[in-house]
């Protein structure tokens, strides 16, 4: 048997006893935690929580052995890894996760609807290492972060929050948004409602997007409004909506993106009013207008990183955006989806840090 002492972001330590045959849920639930633990990089860090391991230890789920505390340290930065929670100017509560050196270039990766700052848990860990500050939030109505009482779920709510977290900060940051979170930061700095980015990286957004892709997505987060009897019929659903990603052995992942109510079934964890008036032709529309428009003024450096499965962002799209935003680079990732990041993780994370060191150079 081994005891496992769990750093929690508050720095409160809890001791748990396993034996060798404890498995990763069974050392998250030993934490109370709401998600499981992953192995990230020869690290373990739970996937919800973003508690570090003060131990060495080994789980059967296939992890790489033995894990040096000193080696999980020198990763993570713990004395600087922290949870937040930023109360914006309409009252609601964000929850966020920051890691890095407070002295780092700052770095916001903000998730698409439907997602959670855990869509970004690899590639914060990798920027984090890198050296850089890094910020991860929960959009309204999505993850840890509070819903809106009022439904308020416009453009304009997401870009005040962003405005809001980006003015704590000392610096100009880097945005990096995916999907919905891509739109709100080209938005933003286009219309001059953010304080000035650093530079920009959309991922699998542009602004005249394919309405097939869009309305696939929206069917998705709209479908099994009455949750799910369990969280392998949660992976069945992503499943067919993703077929073109391996499904895991373990379905435990998931954990993070469900909540599980009184009635014993699983929910996704999003607000059902985030996507109320999304899918529309005419909200996509004006969107889209909105999009081009603020595309036109960006002039900070830009990176398209586009999913070369996409159905949702097009050739023609990417080629469009880059005639709004001529100075902006490029990358197709060949065998991703939408969903760039969570297809192709590796080689989107070296993408970023490519971008990142030619735009600061070292960290």
């Amino acid at each position: 048997m081994t005891t496992i002492t769990f750093i929690e972001a508050s720095g409160r330590k809890v001791e748990a006893t396993v034996t060798g045959e404890t498995t990763l849920m069974e050392l998250a639930v030993a934490h109370d935690a709401e998600g499981v633990l992953a192995d990230c990089g020869g690290a373990c860090v739970c996937a919800t929580c973003h508690c570090q391991l003060d131990a060495s230890y080994s789980d059967t789920l296939g992890g790489p052995g033995p894990i040096e505390a000193m080696m999980l340290n020198e990763l993570l930065n713990v004395s600087e890894q922290s949870r937040l929670a930023f109360e914006t100017a309409s009252g609601l509560t964000l929850a966020a996760d920051m890691g890095g050196p407070e002295a780092g270039q700052p770095v916001i990766l903000l998730h698409g609807g439907g997602q959670t700052r855990h869509s970004w848990s690899n590639a914060a860990l990798e920027l984090v290492a890198a050296g850089y500050r890094v910020i991860s939030p929960d959009l309204r109505g999505h993850g840890g972060s509070q819903w809106c009482p009022r439904g308020g779920y416009a453009l304009d709510d997401y870009i005040t929050d962003l405005g809001f977290i980006m003015g704590s900060l000392s610096s100009a940051p880097v945005l990096v948004g995916a999907s919905l979170g891509g739109a709100v930061s080209l938005i933003g700095q286009g219309e001059q409602r953010l304080p000035r980015a650093r530079a920009l990286v959309l991922v699998d957004v542009v602004p005249r997007m394919e309405t097939a892709g869009v309305q696939e997505v929206i069917e998705f987060m709209s479908a099994n409004p009455d949750g799910f009897v369990s969280i392998d019929a949660a992976a069945d659903a992503v499943a067919q909506y993703l077929p073109h990603r391996p499904r895991r052995s373990s379905s435990d992942g998931l954990l993070k993106n469900l909540r599980q109510r009184s009635d014993g079934r699983y929910y996704w964890h999003w607000d059902p009013a985030v996507h109320n008036s999304a899918g529309s032709p005419d909200s996509i529309e004006v969107m889209a207008r909105r999009m081009e428009e603020a595309a036109r003024l960006i002039d900070i450096p830009t990176l398209v990183v586009r999913g070369g499965q996409s159905r949702v962002v097009s050739p023609e799209g990417v080629a469009h955006l880059a005639e709004l935003i001529p100075h902006a680079g490029y990358v197709d990732v060949t065998a991703a989806g939408h969903m760039v990041a969570g297809d192709q993780n590796d080689e989107f994370n070296a993408i970023i840090r490519e971008f990142l060191a030619s735009l600061c150079g070292s960290a």
